[in-house]
């Protein structure tokens, strides 16, 4: 996909599901491409969710998880990008997977390039648009 494709594509928000099982949903957005994640924030938001994030750091998201689990305020499901400059997501899915927090992959690599343990989880190959990704949480939120 050459660059302007992708470009139209980030912006697209055509609707394929409903999208009303995000509403006052908590989405936590990890995404270290700005205009990825400002759309997709943008997106949620325009559906009612509350979107907690963007974080573009394992730190700066480990953090945000820690603080809304001792708040009591839940995050019901998350997007996390593979890899965040060089540094894997895996130890913020590994956290919100021992709270029982659904999330999202989404990467640039294959499923050949995630671990054994997240080999099953769903993912979203980039480049993508924000309705697929909000289509695939919206799956994900329907899924066992």
């Amino acid at each position: 996909m050459d660059s302007s494709k992708h470009m139209t594509a980030v912006l697209t928000d055509e609707k394929t599901h409903d999208t009303s099982d995000l509403h006052g949903r908590r989405v936590l957005i990890v995404e270290d491409e700005l205009l990825l994640a400002m759309c997709l924030q943008d997106s949620l938001e325009a559906e009612g969710a509350t979107v907690i994030g963007p974080f573009e750091t394992v730190a700066d998201a480990l953090r945000a998880i820690d603080t809304n689990t001792i708040d009591s305020r839940a995050i019901d499901i998350a997007v996390l990008d593979v890899n965040l400059h060089g540094i894997k997501v895996f130890p913020v899915a590994d956290a919100l997977q021992a709270q029982g927090v659904p999330f999202l992959l989404t990467t640039s690599d294959g499923r050949g390039q995630l671990p054994e343990r997240f080999g099953s989880a769903p993912y979203v190959q980039k480049p993508c648009d924000t309705a697929t990704v909000r289509d695939s949480l919206i799956d994900r939120l329907h899924r066992p």
